[in-house]
């Protein structure tokens, strides 16, 4: 089963209308990320705003440790491109902790607008570039030694997406990806309903890459470690969100998920032939 992606502009229209959003549970920046973290199943969410949403960020700066272990990091030390990079944080994480070149893309203006104030608060604006651009229509030659896309890659096409990175990125760089990916086919219509997207198995994007000249390199199913995210997602959610039932439902549903196996999140890297 393919899924369809949802037109461009309607992507683009959602998460610019999830800014201010995301700049709430999981600001104040300036490394404000929008991705699955990583924490422990029996974690106990805090019973405040502010201690929540510090555990949020906690979680999802260990979620970026944990795939700079996972991959290979002498590929961050040269010229990055960080594909649906929202509102910066792993540009930013990078630049700041391992001294990376970040090109930073994202099809929402105002996003790139919040990426160049949180990597000048964050002095690294030297080593953070925003570009304004469609991940589908990269354009060569190449010149990035790796390119990576944290909680992004389910609004793209994924044979685009490839084929547009094997103009972008230099033979041998990597390609580094973390997601959800579809674990029991039932959960993508739900799943791709309430983001907005079109949610991918694993073998369609290994069968794109190689079409595109990318063999996978590594897999790390990182679903058990990520529980404990959803766990403190449904609590964001119960305290700030009580008349949105939907939102607990759907956040209580990814946390069963990732248990069982319905939903996987994995870290994947590839390289280009």
């Amino acid at each position: 089963m393919t899924l369809r992606r949802p037109p461009p502009d309607v992507i683009t229209d959602w998460y610019d209308r999830k800014t201010d959003f995301v700049l709430q549970k999981y600001g104040p920046g300036p490394r404000v990320h929008y991705h699955t973290g990583l924490a422990p199943a029996d974690i106990v969410p805090a019973s405040d705003e502010n201690g929540l949403r510090r555990q949020l960020w906690r979680s999802q700066e260990d979620m970026l440790w944990r795939a700079v272990r996972a991959w290979d990091v002498a590929s961050f030390g040269g010229h990055v491109l960080d594909v649906g990079c929202g509102l910066g944080g792993t540009s930013l994480f990078l630049a700041t902790e391992l001294g990376s070149s970040m090109t930073a893309l994202s099809p929402v203006a105002r996003h790139l607008e919040w990426v160049s104030r949180f990597a000048l608060q964050a002095g690294v604006r030297e080593r953070v570039q925003p570009l304004l651009a469609d991940a589908h229509e990269l354009t060569g030659p190449p010149r990035f030694d790796a390119a990576l896309s944290f909680g992004a890659t389910p609004y793209f096409d994924r044979e685009g997406y490839f084929e547009s990175l094997a103009r972008a990125v230099r033979p041998g760089g990597q390609v580094f990806i973390e997601d959800t990916f579809i674990g029991r086919a039932e959960l993508a219509a739900p799943f791709n309903e309430y983001w907005t997207a079109n949610l991918g198995w694993l073998h369609e994007y290994v069968a794109a890459a190689a079409l595109h000249g990318f063999d996978l390199l590594r897999l790390d199913d990182v679903s058990r470690e990520a529980v404990g995210f959803w766990k403190l997602s449904v609590a964001y959610s119960r305290m700030l969100s009580a008349e949105r039932p939907a939102s607990i439902a759907w956040h209580s549903d990814m946390h069963d998920a990732y248990l069982d196996g319905g939903l996987r999140d994995l870290l994947l890297s590839f390289r280009k032939r």
